[in-house]
């Protein structure tokens, strides 16, 4: 199987949630005292390249590096649907089939745009498709990936740029277990652990009808659960930071169905014409093909998916997600939606 990429308490109109299993550390100058070790990128995808190795007892793998000065040897827009320009650099990781893993790139100047890139079993640059790659982050951000391994060997990672010089930064690697009893970085949430959250035994937070969404959410591993066995429910969320992007994991049980979803003013209201620009997009159970994005209908300058749109109707049983996306170049100001959904069935 191609490996997915995937990425609180709550009061109208604010969203607070531990920053640092997102966040986590800042990106040190490599290799200076306090600072995580420099990490010697690959300046090619061949031959020797640095292994992660995790000390005993650690539940993550943190190092320093700089792409300035390594050469661009790939650049299509295999990876991401982007040109990456810049210098990049390699490294591998061994993983073992099932293990779930995320990665963490942050950038330590202005003006940097990380690219982040999986190979599989054989380090050639060349062997990047795009559901394998992410720039969604943009340009003062960071990137993060989130992936289950396929299969058991050694896979490789490329740490790119959208822009022609490069970048100084920092990589944290983590390997989270959900069930051990302690919520990390790249999980939702883990049961057990806070009793005020419905927690899967996926580590995904379950919302209920009338809830605001949970940080962090911002890939299907990580999506909000929404139980729509009782029929339409709505949940409050909000997009403007963060990389801009909501996910939501919808069940389509037996039988097959129709998924309906509207995004709405947080009060419910259609969305007037000043409403930042933002997309709703129908995603399948892998969490990275989109099959079909709304659009804005009647009066509301919001999106939405109706009976009219043939990729939602007719979906064979199983899970799928909805990402609301704050258009990065058009986003001025966070947007507070409440968002519609609903599974029709036969």
């Amino acid at each position: 199987m191609l490996l997915a990429i995937l990425l609180a308490i709550a009061t109208p109109g604010c969203f607070v949630f531990d920053e640092s299993l997102y966040m986590n550390r800042d990106a040190s100058t490599p290799g200076t005292d306090g600072g995580p070790p420099l990490l010697a990128l690959a300046d090619v995808c061949t031959g020797e390249l640095p292994v992660v190795t995790f000390e005993d007892g650690a539940t993550s793998w943190l190092r320093s590096f700089d792409t300035r000065g390594l050469s661009d040897d790939h650049s299509n827009l295999s990876c991401t649907g982007r040109p990456s320009p810049g210098p990049e650099g390699f490294f591998a990781i061994d993983m073992t089939a099932g293990e779930r893993w995320h990665i963490h790139v942050r950038r330590r100047s202005s003006g940097a745009d990380p690219v982040l890139y999986l190979l599989r079993q054989i380090c050639d640059e060349r062997n990047c498709d795009r559901p394998n790659g992410l720039d969604a982050c943009r340009t003062d951000s960071d990137e993060h990936l989130s992936l289950v391994a396929g299969q058991t060997g050694r896979y490789f990672v490329g740490i790119d740029s959208s822009n022609s010089e490069g970048f100084a930064g920092s990589v944290e690697v983590f390997r989270p277990e959900c069930g051990n009893g302690v919520q990390e970085h790249g999980e939702s949430c883990e049961p057990g652990v806070n009793p005020s959250l419905t927690c899967s035994d996926q580590c995904r937070v379950v919302l209920a009808g009338g809830a605001s969404e949970h940080e962090v959410n911002d890939d299907a591993f990580m999506a909000n659960e929404l139980d729509v066995t009782g029929g339409a429910m709505s949940v409050g969320g909000r997009v403007g930071a963060l990389c801009e992007l909501d996910v939501y994991a919808v069940d389509v049980p037996e039988g097959g169905g129709s998924i309906r979803a509207s995004l709405r003013t947080a009060g419910g209201a259609d969305c007037p014409s000043n409403t930042p620009s933002t997309e709703l997009q129908l995603v399948g159970a892998d969490g990275i093909v989109v099959l079909g994005t709304g659009t804005a209908r009647g009066a509301s300058s919001c999106p939405s998916i109706d009976e009219t749109d043939s990729f939602a109707n007719g979906l064979a049983a199983g899970r799928y997600h909805l990402r609301v996306y704050a258009v990065n170049e058009a986003i001025d100001r966070p947007f507070d939606y409440s968002l519609r959904v609903e599974v029709v069935t036969p």
